[in-house]
């Protein structure tokens, strides 16, 4: 994706009950209300609450002074609808869902780029691994006061909505980033920081053999949610200091516990299968981010499938298995300056 960097304007979120505008504390320095974003995403997140007829997670509207409508509907059979009114334009996207359990989380994405003319819808279903996208031609920007709108505390949420964040710029769709950039990866000249690790370093990976870097980048993400921030203590897990990761991250554990519990040497977690508030916290409730409002995550691509050992503690990198066979997710992605037939072909690498 090209365009301009992602910055996050507007949060609101339902579980903590707070809402925020990022913007100049200067009124006189606030964008124009009736401004439209030439690119921004909308992130919403909610939970399943299983229902017999259609329901509304999402309904915003405004007449005045010109109609505006964001709809975000779940229908029985699975079909997730977004309506779209901006000025005189309508707009109906619609993805198909496997049926959702009761309590399930999921994210969606919408995306627009006015100067290319298009944009995406994207649904992530992060306890089944399941990643959705349409690409949008046409798709219709918000203006400001709109954001204003859906941050706002006049705004109320439907059944099971979480949080909303919105962004100027383009948010990547799929694989995401999730280890911290102070973190420490052995080299062969030595440990060097996450986030300064660059394509065409070689690193030492967790099966003490050298692999190369391929792709080296972050991405700043609303501190919340499915994203949300989590602390690493040490020793734990072999860390030889504290880390802050997202809870979506993906670590390698093993030893005698793993294999008696899994009949095999090792095993994928996700981290926030992981939160037992002695090993892993989440952070939330910490105060410890310098902005808790948005967090910055690092990740790397190798040119093998192995994972990376990052201050003592083994994680995996990102998985690229569905952006291979998906051109659409791969244009979205953080990963869309690689071209599809380098990535690693098989799942986490």
């Amino acid at each position: 994706m090209t365009g301009m960097p992602l910055k996050w304007i507007a949060l609101r979120d339902w579980l903590s009950e707070q809402g925020h505008l990022f913007g100049p504390a200067d009124a006189a320095a606030q964008p124009n209300p009736a401004l439209a974003l030439q690119q921004g995403t909308v992130l919403i997140e909610f939970h399943h609450e299983p229902t017999k007829s259609p329901k509304n997670i999402v309904r915003y509207s405004r007449s005045d002074p010109s109609p505006a409508v964001l709809t975000l509907r779940l229908d029985p059979d699975g079909t997730l609808v977004l309506l779209r009114r901006q000025g005189a334009r309508d707009a109906l996207y619609a993805i198909s869902l496997p049926q959702l359990l009761s309590g399930e989380g999921a994210q969606v994405q919408y995306g627009w780029d006015l100067p290319r003319n298009t944009g995406f819808l994207a649904v992530t279903l992060p306890f089944r691994g399941i990643t959705r996208i349409i690409e949008l031609p046409g798709a219709l920007p918000l203006e400001h006061r709109d954001v204003a709108g859906l941050a706002g505390a006049a705004f109320k949420g439907g059944p099971g909505l979480e949080r909303i964040a919105i962004a100027e710029g383009l948010a990547p769709v799929g694989p995401m980033p999730a280890l911290p950039g102070n973190g420490f990866v052995p080299t062969p000249g030595g440990l060097v920081r996450l986030d300064a690790l660059t394509p065409g370093m070689r690193i030492i990976a967790a099966d003490g053999e050298p692999a190369e870097v391929t792709w080296a980048g972050h991405v700043h993400l609303p501190a919340g949610g499915l994203n949300a921030p989590c602390l690493l203590r040490a020793p734990y897990f072999g860390l030889n200091g504290d880390l802050i990761v997202s809870a979506g991250a993906v670590m390698r554990l093993q030893g005698a516990e793993v294999e008696y519990l899994f009949g095999r040497p090792d095993v994928s977690v996700v981290v926030r299968d992981l939160i037992d508030d002695i090993r892993i916290l989440p952070v939330s409730a910490m105060h410890e981010l310098a902005n808790p409002m948005v967090q910055p995550f690092h990740q790397v691509l190798l040119n093998r499938r192995v994972p990376i050992v990052l201050s003592g503690a083994v994680f995996e990198t990102l998985d690229t298995s569905a952006l291979r066979t998906n051109p659409v997710l791969w244009k979205w992605s953080v990963l869309n300056a690689l071209e599809p037939a380098v990535l690693p072909q098989e799942g986490a690498v």
